[in-house]
């Protein structure tokens, strides 16, 4: 079984199915987006950080250093924001994507516990892409514990693919 999966992953290595395109803002666009996609982030704050998200609104999420995936939930709304500008605040609709992860974890970079809605502005989130691809390529869904351990280095899908074969060859058979 180990083999099968090291030469799906390099058959996926060698056709170059990493996409960087990103949708619209809007609410459609953003959902259609990120159903049934891997995406691949980098912060400063954070480091790599790897996310598949479900077309049903769950979301598993490769942390750097963590030993379990992390599930929760994603969403992705519109809201009205009032924003200062030169002639006095203006009313401008703004599209999110919210996460919510579980009462039992907690964020380093913002010191926040999980359980409750969070919302970014879905243009600030995009910024931090460094490459999605279509369906779950880490099997994120399914497990509950990562592949191996992340690091927070700045890294590729490919690199981590990579990787995966390197230690599924090195691994005993099942």
């Amino acid at each position: 079984m180990r083999r099968f999966f090291a030469l799906v992953l390099t058959v996926f290595l060698s056709t170059g199915c990493a996409s960087n395109e990103l949708p619209s803002t809007t609410v459609d666009g953003i959902t259609g987006f990120m159903a049934n996609r891997t995406i691949m982030t980098y912060s400063v704050g954070h480091g790599t950080q790897v996310e598949y998200s479900t077309a049903n609104g769950r979301t598993f999420l490769w942390y750097p250093g963590n030993t379990r995936t992390v599930s929760g939930e994603w969403k992705v709304e519109e809201r009205d924001v009032q924003l200062p500008g030169s002639d006095g605040v203006t009313a401008r609709k703004v599209t999110l994507i919210c996460y919510r992860y579980g009462a039992n974890t907690y964020n380093p970079v913002t010191n926040q516990r999980g359980g409750a809605w969070e919302c970014r502005p879905a243009e600030r989130d995009f910024r931090l892409i460094v490459e999605s691809v279509q369906g779950d390529v880490f099997g994120l869904a399914a497990r509950r514990t990562p592949p191996f351990a992340l690091t927070r280095d700045r890294m590729t899908i490919a690199d981590l693919q990579r990787r995966m074969v390197a230690s599924s060859a090195q691994g005993p058979e099942n």
